[in-house]
């Protein structure tokens, strides 16, 4: 589901549900553009979403040289911090993605 005018080096396939590309507001918050899967409030910490697909691609890198398992990922919320977090089912790791 590419949106117009973003090539696809540019589009981020949202993690969570895999379907939709993620978008970052003008307000610096980094959302899903299907629905309510993943939302990420990115004043405070500087996030782009070429950082996010980084993060991302070292998640998968870093997994992948241990574990052939599927990562699984979804949204976390901890004392009032809410991360995006990836989770091995295989190996039972657990990856804080941000």
């Amino acid at each position: 589901h590419q949106e117009t005018g973003n090539t696809s080096r540019d589009c981020v396939i949202c993690p969570v549900c895999q379907s939709y590309n993620l978008i970052q507001s003008d307000a610096n918050i980094i959302l899903c553009s299907g629905g309510s899967c993943l939302r990420l409030d990115i004043v405070q910490d500087g996030l782009t979403l070429p950082n996010l697909r980084t993060q991302l691609d070292n998640v998968y890198k870093e997994h992948g040289l241990s574990c052939n398992g599927v990562l699984s990922f979804g949204m976390v919320n901890q004392f009032g911090i809410t991360t995006l977090q990836a989770v091995c089912r295989n190996c039972r790791c657990n990856h804080t993605v941000v």
